[in-house]
């Protein structure tokens, strides 16, 4: 696997917006349409934030504190990577309702 993590481009944004600001402009306009599509259906409860240095949409621990890791339970990510744009969708294939 050597040489893997030169595919992924991480940020050092700490908002979603400060995120999309880095971004090519034709990234940009992609990011956030899927972005937007997101917002616009993200359940109850869920936050938007920065995580890993990508996007995130997840529970706060304020909501639910029992995580396995400490961490805020992710739903989402949204990413621009080295050579693709990424949807990472975590709980979904857990849960038949999502």
């Amino acid at each position: 696997m050597e040489g893997w993590h030169l595919r992924f481009a991480k940020s050092g944004a700490e908002t979603a917006e400060e995120y999309l600001a880095e971004l090519t402009p034709d990234r940009r306009e992609s990011i956030a349409a899927v972005r937007d599509v997101i917002l616009s259906h993200l359940p109850t409860g869920y936050v938007e934030t920065m995580q890993h240095g990508m996007i995130a949409y997840v529970i706060p621990l304020e909501e639910y504190p029992v995580t396995y890791n400490g961490h805020p339970s992710v739903y989402a990510q949204l990413a621009s990577q080295k050579s693709y744009m990424s949807l990472y969708l975590m709980n979904i294939y857990g849960d038949q309702a999502a």
